[in-house]
């Protein structure tokens, strides 16, 4: 005997639990794995320079950063906030003087391999891809 309301009912609520794992906000580290290591100043900043950036923090907000070896750095965020400023490297660190909204100061930022790994302020361990 074939219940289509059963069906339809099963299938809802298949989908709607895959849809509200999908949306479930990811959890992030909030430490460096063991191996990650410190890079020195001068080797994060030829790392970071040059070069753009994306990635995605626990909220689900996307970045890019668009890394000046002229010294500055564009900051896109998925909302539509954009801000800029002076960057610089100090051992294990990315400062940046934000001229904007976005307060100025340090990020705690590792190496592993060819990844980077950026600590955010509010202390969880965000992957950034390089483009």
């Amino acid at each position: 005997m074939f219940k289509p309301l059963a069906l339809i009912a099963t299938l809802f609520c298949t989908a709607t639990l895959t849809l509200a794992q999908s949306l479930a906000p990811t959890t992030f580290p909030k430490e460096f794995p063991a191996d990650a290591q410190t890079p020195d100043a001068k080797a994060l900043s030829a790392r970071l320079g040059d070069r753009v950036f994306k990635a995605t923090g626990p909220n689900g907000l996307g970045w890019r950063l668009d890394i000046k070896n002229s010294g500055f750095l564009f900051l896109d965020l998925s909302n539509g906030l954009r801000d800029d400023g002076p960057w610089r490297t100090e051992d294990g660190k990315l400062c940046v003087n934000y001229r904007g909204r976005i307060p100025a100061g340090c990020n705690e930022v590792r190496l592993v391999g060819d990844t980077v790994l950026l600590k955010t302020r509010a202390g969880e361990v965000v992957t950034l891809v390089q483009q």
